[in-house]
């Protein structure tokens, strides 16, 4: 996402995963981004209306990197996108409920204390629909290209723009882990390279 986000675009980035995964994968660039996030109650709260206020205060396109939860948490923010011309791509990280929790150690019980039901909470909401309702345009992205080409795309229109990237939210946690295993060994390296240097 922020690889294709132009230089001084606005990138509002939800809670939970999206966060993180910027925290862990966005590299440092040369052109600029002015990056925004906002901590709700419970941690999702008005994200999306945070953004397309962020987005109207800029004449930069403007991207927010959200999960399904957080999103579908403030479809009423959505209204104001069929009044005013505002320009935002809604990228939707969708692993059909609360991903974030399968990092718990609460997940590894998830028979015994009804996991799925109370944490992980699985909408089964067809996001297209929604976009629909809004009268906004759609686009369900299955990999990294069709996501960055999406992007491009939507970040030429005027309006709000709706990029669906549904993942399950077990792969998502194992990618995760696996970047982060990937990202320490890297750190240890170099820093395995400095104590050799100095030695």
């Amino acid at each position: 996402v922020a690889r294709v986000a132009p230089a001084g675009s606005l990138l509002f980035s939800s809670n939970s995963m999206s966060i993180r995964l910027l925290d862990l994968a966005m590299a440092t660039r040369a052109p600029s981004l002015r990056v925004l996030c906002n901590r709700g109650a419970s941690g999702i709260d008005g994200v999306t209306s945070s953004a397309l206020g962020g987005a109207a205060s800029s004449d930069q396109p403007a991207i927010l990197l959200t999960g399904d939860l957080a999103f579908l948490h403030d479809l009423s923010g959505l209204l104001i996108a069929r009044r005013e011309s505002i320009r935002l791509t809604i990228v939707v990280i969708d692993d059909n409920g609360g991903g974030i929790f399968s990092f718990l150690p609460i997940a590894a019980q998830a028979e015994e204390v009804g996991f799925n039901t109370l944490f992980h909470t699985p909408h089964d909401l067809d996001l297209q629909r929604i976009a629909g309702l809004f009268e906004l345009d759609y686009c369900a992205v299955r990999d990294v290209e069709t996501l960055e080409r999406a992007i491009t795309e939507s970040i030429k229109r005027v309006g709000v723009s709706i990029v669906h990237a549904p993942l399950g939210a077990e792969e998502n946690a194992a990618r995760f882990r696996a970047a982060v295993a990937r990202g320490s060994e890297a750190v240890a390296s170099i820093d395995v390279g400095r104590e050799g240097a100095t030695s």
